[in-house]
């Protein structure tokens, strides 16, 4: 569920040429590939109260980490870097939830989006779970400690590490400013994506990572939050 960007980690993606509202870049530049909804679309914090504080809740007045319910939208603005930090182009997508299924007596939600992209979600009490490659598996726990560390599969062959690196982060973006969670994840050692999420709300910012052919990593892309539609 997460916009990872890089095809030299093997992360499942979609290729997105940067766009501007009205006109699509140069198809020679380089492109944005997308997260599955694993990765860019989930990670916890330590109470609901120090993440949520002065935060709104959704309209159903719940309280997780990515508010599923049909209906519930989001609109993230990225900016695409290239490797030496120059903005290459922007990409405006619109994440929606609009499908679900129960499995087990779980109900799983499908986001759709041209950045978010992959596996079935659900909110449970210990957090935000997906659905990859027919197993579920816990990518965002919530409520945890600062400073706590899980593993979440990318594949068969490949880990996550995802860390809270913060429980009160705040964060401004087009839509306000907001207090946030703060997770980071590696993909073998290497940063893959630090994600910033309020719990009633969902995905506040993002920063994705990719690896040039050197072996560096460097920010790809920047995404935060321009308007949000909770049901």
């Amino acid at each position: 569920m997460f916009p990872v960007i890089n095809e030299r980690i093997n992360i499942h993606i979609r290729v997105i040429k940067p766009v501007s509202r009205s006109t699509q870049q140069s198809s020679k530049g380089n492109t944005m590939k997308t997260i599955p909804l694993s990765l860019l679309l989930s990670f916890v914090v330590f109470t609901l109260s120090s993440c949520s504080k002065s935060n709104p809740t959704g309209a159903s007045g719940s309280q997780q980490i990515l508010p599923l319910k049909l209906g519930n939208t989001w609109l993230m603005q990225y900016t695409v870097y290239d490797t030496t930090g120059a903005v290459e182009g922007m990409i405006y997508d619109t994440a929606t939830v609009v499908t679900d299924t129960v499995i087990s007596g779980v109900t799983w939600y499908h986001i759709s989006s041209k950045v978010f992209g992959g596996g079935l979600t659900a909110d449970k009490s210990d957090g935000l779970w997906e659905y990859t490659s027919s197993t579920p598996s816990l990518f965002f726990k919530y409520p945890a400690n600062v400073g706590d560390t899980w593993n979440a599969p990318m594949n068969a062959s490949s880990t996550y590490q995802i860390t809270l690196e913060s429980d009160s982060a705040s964060v401004t973006v087009p839509k306000g400013t907001y207090t946030c969670c703060d997770y980071q994840l590696l993909l073998n050692s290497q940063p893959a994506v630090e994600a910033y999420l309020c719990p009633g709300v969902g995905f506040v910012a993002i920063d994705v990572y990719s690896i040039t052919k050197s072996g560096r990593s460097y920010k790809q892309a920047y995404g935060e939050l321009t308007s949000i539609t909770l049901k």
